[in-house]
């Protein structure tokens, strides 16, 4: 979520994203788990990958993924309408 603007504009856009962003962080883990916190790319030594930084830029969108449906949660109308899920 490199675009903060891009953030889903409905309560279901923002749990959609927090969905998404989760996966990263799950992606992210694999890699270091796999490869250590900072990797070398063996066909090309001097290219160093910082999974490390990649881990905290997806939690820091995780975490703008989460205030957006604290945010939409607050303020979405949660009086259940007749046949209709209350979201």
């Amino acid at each position: 979520m490199k675009r903060p603007e891009l953030l889903p504009t409905t309560f279901f856009g923002s749990l959609f994203k927090l969905t998404e962003e989760c996966g990263e962080v799950l992606q992210v883990i694999g890699k270091i788990q796999r490869h250590g916190i900072v990797a070398i790319d063996p066909s090309t030594p001097t290219i160093i990958y910082d999974n490390g930084k990649d881990l905290m830029d997806e939690l820091n969108d995780l975490s703008l993924a989460i205030n957006s449906v604290k945010e939409y949660y607050l303020t979405v109308d949660k009086t259940p309408q007749s046949g209709q899920p209350i979201w």
